[in-house]
């Protein structure tokens, strides 16, 4: 089950580009969370550039660009595979530039302190998580890579895991900024 709500990330306020502070969180509940009273480990999925966290959970499928809904990807891990039950947490990053990269910036916003203070407090309060370092993930593919390795290896008391895949900052494109220097 996919819980779809809204946060306001209050680290995001002020940004130059003046995007919303009010973001999309979408919590993927593993098969068996609503029967217990167990508690379970969190990782947190961050999006690419040019992604948002609803594409994420439900992609387009515009014949130019198509995956899985993660459910569909993330039900048989939990079910056939064996892995043990998990939360994931999808927060959205995206910004007019394509994407926060998922680090503090004035111009797109405070996105690592976003994750950091508004994203895990809210869920660690509102799910069943197990609230440590040791029982917290973080992971993404290209610029949700970067993320992930910047989050987790500046906040080690924070996420005990990470996981960087095809980690790419995008830097050099993606940020008109960048391009002008």
């Amino acid at each position: 089950m996919i819980v779809q709500t809204k946060i306001e990330g209050t680290r995001l306020a002020g940004n130059l580009l003046d995007d919303p502070t009010e973001r999309d969180l979408f919590v993927y509940l593993p098969p068996g969370y609503s029967e217990s009273e167990r508690r379970y480990p969190t990782a947190y999925l961050l999006h690419a550039y040019g992604d948002t966290a609803e594409l994420m959970v439900t992609p387009a499928a515009d014949g130019e660009r198509w995956r899985p809904p993660i459910e569909d990807v993330l039900d048989p891990v939990f079910g056939r595979v064996g892995v043990a039950p998990m939360i994931v947490v999808v927060p959205d990053g995206n910004s007019r530039y394509g994407c926060g990269q998922w680090v503090d910036s004035p111009v797109t916003g405070s996105f690592e302190q976003y994750v950091l203070h508004d994203v895990i407090p809210h869920v660690d309060a509102t799910y069943r998580t197990v609230p440590v370092a040791r029982s917290r993930g973080v992971f993404g593919f290209s610029s949700g890579g970067f993320g992930a390795w910047n989050l987790a290896s500046r906040n080690p008391d924070v996420f005990g895991a990470m996981a960087v895949l095809s980690a790419d900052s995008w830097l050099d494109r993606g940020c008109p900024v960048a391009r002008r220097t």
